[in-house]
């Protein structure tokens, strides 16, 4: 991911009035092996609600700490999909901010919740993350017709409609922060040089950096504000996306008030 973007939203509670504990998640709800993707079978979902129209979580299954994964229904793919919520502290109203997969959409278990210390990095932020897992291939776009293999494809709908609705009522404000890197290795990728990862990584950074690099030149053309971090190294690994997300948190979190 090259480009992060923070969008705050208000959020009543995933699951009304709790916030699930420790002993929640060991009675019950998510084993390991299935919330951490070590499965071949594609991951069971709740069944359709019984108003297909409205967005709306389904279900909520505690996995860890305040990590829980909650089916939130779709509309306009007329699917549920699974979503990784780390939950704020307190049920208190809290921002939301979006954290995508690359593009094999988590499915491949390439992803925050598999490859970053995202959970410690939130620990003391009021703040509900949320990252959907699907959409492999799709680019997270809306898509002219149906695929034979991968289906529906209306992720942007998705993300940008669907998911704040199901999770908040409106959105307070936008704040816009993006990060690239050439794709040379640098000290970010240390612990995966020598991987296929980085050698995939490399020209896919690279090509990353390029659309940054334009998308940055077209928001000064039009007087839109943002911030970009440009690095001197890095080769589109996690070591780097960690990295972008700290130096993030600068713009992000007061966006979203967390």
């Amino acid at each position: 991911m090259a480009a992060l973007t923070g969008a705050a939203a208000t959020l009543t509670a995933v699951v009304p009035g709790t916030v699930p504990t420790a002993a929640a998640q060991s009675a019950g709800g998510v084993d390991t092996s299935t919330a951490l993707g070590f499965t071949t079978a594609p991951r069971p979902t709740a069944p359709p609600p019984a108003d297909p129209a409205r967005p709306q979580v389904l279900r909520v299954q505690p996995v860890e700490g305040r990590k829980v994964l909650a089916d939130v229904w779709s509309p306009a793919m007329n699917k549920a999909v699974p979503t990784f919520v780390l939950l704020p502290p307190s049920a208190r109203p809290a921002p939301l901010l979006l954290l995508l997969n690359g593009v094999g959409g988590g499915e491949d278990h390439v992803g925050w919740a598999y490859h970053t210390d995202y959970q410690d990095f939130f620990a003391d932020k009021h703040v509900l993350v949320a990252s959907p897992e699907g959409g492999r291939f799709s680019l997270y776009t809306d898509w002219q017709r149906p695929d034979p293999v991968l289906g529906v494809n209306r992720w942007h709908t998705f993300l940008d409609s669907e998911l704040p609705a199901a999770l908040a009522e409106r959105l307070r404000g936008t704040a816009l922060y993006l990060a690239s890197a050439p794709g040379n290795p640098g000290p970010d990728d240390a612990a995966e040089f020598g991987s296929a990862t980085l050698a995939i990584g490399a020209p896919t950074e690279l090509a990353a950096d390029l659309g940054t690099r334009h998308m940055a030149a077209a928001l000064r053309a039009g007087g839109v504000p943002f911030t970009y971090d440009r690095y001197p190294s890095g080769a589109h690994t996690f070591g780097l996306f960690s990295r972008e997300l700290r130096d993030s948190w600068r713009v992000v979190g007061p966006a979203l008030g967390a």
